[in-house]
């Protein structure tokens, strides 16, 4: 038996959000009025037609001004959803790779790093491969350069999809041969962040 199917409120909840979403999207064409236009002729007025909610003490229209408010409160909740996933994406790129042997999750982390910092530098998708591939194409060397190796099965020395190698990271290749890693990636990480900004060439 589904999720869905033994919790009956889980519809009931998916189907106020959904016409929360809907409300907000056609937000221009649903609300009679601007949402931010004071009228004081017509401030504290009861509900109407032309004014469901009837009005506020500027006079502006107080169903439009719900409706438009729903659009501020989904994108805050859709931010707050994207903020929460990050670090588990971030951990389960960095982690669940490392883990297999496979590149470093500290070098994984900066991929994810930088490409969400170009992201935030354009919306245009070229332009944010020309920010990112080539920055983390320098990272990559340099970490591969300073720490001898981009796999975790070479720099801590262990094969880490045995239970004796994870316990080995767990006693103490963690702290001796992890650890420092992850401070050169950040360092790494650092120095291109700063030179996408434009303050280091």
């Amino acid at each position: 038996m589904s999720a869905l199917a033994r919790n009956p409120r889980l519809y009931v909840a998916l189907g106020a959000l959904g016409l929360i979403a809907l409300v907000s999207i056609f937000a221009p064409w649903i609300a009679g009025h601007d949402p931010r236009e004071a009228a004081p002729e017509n401030q504290l007025l009861e509900p109407s037609r032309e004014y469901p909610f009837g009005t506020d003490l500027l006079g502006r229209d107080v169903f439009s001004r719900v409706v438009y408010g729903g659009r501020r409160t989904l994108g805050v909740a859709l931010l707050t959803v994207v903020v929460t996933l990050l670090p588990g994406i971030a951990i389960a790129l960095g982690g669940g790779l490392g883990v297999q042997g496979d590149v470093c999750g500290a070098v994984t982390g900066c991929a994810l790093a930088l490409s969400l910092a170009a992201a935030g530098k354009t919306k245009d998708y070229a332009e944010r491969k020309k920010l990112a591939m080539p920055a983390m194409g320098r990272l990559y060397q340099a970490f591969a350069g300073r720490c001898g190796a981009v796999r975790c099965s070479d720099i801590c020395g262990l094969d880490l999809r045995t239970p004796e190698g994870m316990a080995g990271l767990v006693t103490g290749a963690r702290a001796e041969k992890c650890a420092p890693v992850v401070v050169v990636a950040a360092r790494l990480l650092g120095e291109e962040i700063r030179r996408m900004s434009g303050s280091l060439k």
